[in-house]
């Protein structure tokens, strides 16, 4: 299979200009904070757990996530 899809704006090494770049790194940046922080909240309200231990909680999950996508 020869060619690229006419479909295809960017390759895998190319980077879209800063204006453009720019909301789609907040897009993502919110939809990784909201699906990280949605797991601890909603298992913190099942077991009923102080909310300091909820913000330990959410604190550790963004941490871990932090340190899996630097070590990836």
């Amino acid at each position: 299979m020869t060619g690229t899809s006419p479909d295809v704006v960017y390759g895998i090494d190319d980077r879209p200009p800063f204006i453009e770049a720019l909301p789609l790194g907040l897009q993502h940046l919110v939809a990784m904070i909201l699906s990280n922080v949605t797991v601890p909240l909603l298992i913190a309200s099942a077991i009923g757990v102080s909310a300091s231990d909820t913000a330990l909680l959410v604190q550790m999950v963004l941490l871990m996530a932090g340190l899996a996508t630097a070590w990836s």
